[in-house]
């Protein structure tokens, strides 16, 4: 389950370490602004915090934050959560765009400055003749990665079962790229109801299911060769795609990955785990799915969602239960 966490996405932020950056390291880092100031017209907003906000509404600020996430650099490493308090005025308008802990701003900057941006095109129908303060919280990434297994019904999303879906497949003739629909079965999770194991119809053996990415088409797949070393307490994990020589290694619970000389950063964590590497969306770069990510569950970087001076990028994550 991923944690909800009642803070600015910078209080859980490991930085990567001195002279290391997102980007490689002769890239061009993206520019950082910072947020605008925000002055409050009208009278004080009425306090709601535990309101929740309409779907429609939810949607719209889940989009944003997607867009800024990917627009602004934000890597996974940051958080996974993000609560904000939003102050909505009687028309349905965005008078402001807080962090939940006014004492902890959001980072990075450039993050903080684009949902600035964002809303004040944000329109939320709440019903109220009065500005109210809620304090709802989202996902920063989108959760269009799923794995067939048990999960709690509270951490799979509400649209689960819909059209859409898509399953890296083991076949008799190597992996596979084919359209599935989920399916859920009720059960016990953790020994008490609520439990669901998901199930993709149309795959004989699905390793994950993804949605909503680029180059989703039927098709097989190239999957890349893994091989993992340790030295001195240091993991090196080799990736082959083609010719193409990667390379994962774990400095100082940080993961980057090199190629050609060159070197990203990708997230803080004390440990490799590639569950799927090979070209997922078309392009003929390396995609990874990385897993249990110390409790965070799976995250997907694609080779076409990177940005200037990157190899890859983060794209989606999967909801992960815990006991």
């Amino acid at each position: 389950m991923i944690a909800t966490l009642a803070v600015g996405v910078g209080s859980c932020r490991k930085a990567p370490p001195p002279g290391a950056s997102p980007a490689l390291t002769d890239g061009a880092a993206p520019p950082v602004a910072s947020p605008p100031a925000v002055r409050d017209p009208g009278p004080p907003c009425q306090t709601w915090l535990s309101t929740p906000l309409p779907a429609a509404g939810r949607a719209q600020v889940q989009r944003s934050l997607h867009h800024c996430a990917v627009t602004t650099h934000l890597e996974p490493g940051w958080t996974f959560a993000l609560q904000l308090r939003l102050l909505i005025d009687p028309d349905g308008s965005v008078r402001a765009a807080r962090p939940f802990d006014p004492g902890v701003p959001i980072q990075p900057p450039a993050y903080a400055a684009c949902i600035a941006a964002e809303a004040k095109h944000w329109k939320i129908a709440m019903r109220r003749k009065e500005c109210i303060e809620i304090g709802p919280a989202f996902e920063v990434l989108s959760p269009n990665v799923l794995r067939p297994d048990w999960h709690h019904k509270d951490d799979l999303p509400d649209d689960v079962t819909k059209p859409g879906w898509w399953g890296v497949c083991k076949t008799s003739a190597g992996a596979q790229l084919q359209p599935v629909q989920i399916s859920l079965r009720a059960g016990k999770f953790c020994g008490e109801r609520g439990g669901r194991f998901v199930r993709a119809a149309g795959c004989s053996e699905a390793v994950f299911m993804v949605r909503q990415i680029a180059g989703l088409a039927r098709r097989a797949l190239p999957v890349a060769t893994i091989e993992t070393q340790t030295d001195g307490g240091t993991d090196t994990t080799f990736l082959t795609l083609g010719q193409r020589p990667y390379q994962l290694e774990n400095v100082g619970e940080q993961l980057f990955l090199t190629l050609d000389g060159k070197r990203q950063w990708l997230m803080p964590t004390s440990r490799v785990a590639v569950d799927w590497a090979g070209d997922l969306d078309g392009d003929g770069g390396l995609d990874i799915l990385f897993d249990d990510l110390e409790d965070r569950g799976s995250v997907l970087f694609l080779s076409s969602a990177a940005l200037p001076g990157e190899f890859l990028h983060a794209v989606a994550d999967a909801p992960v239960s815990d006991c």
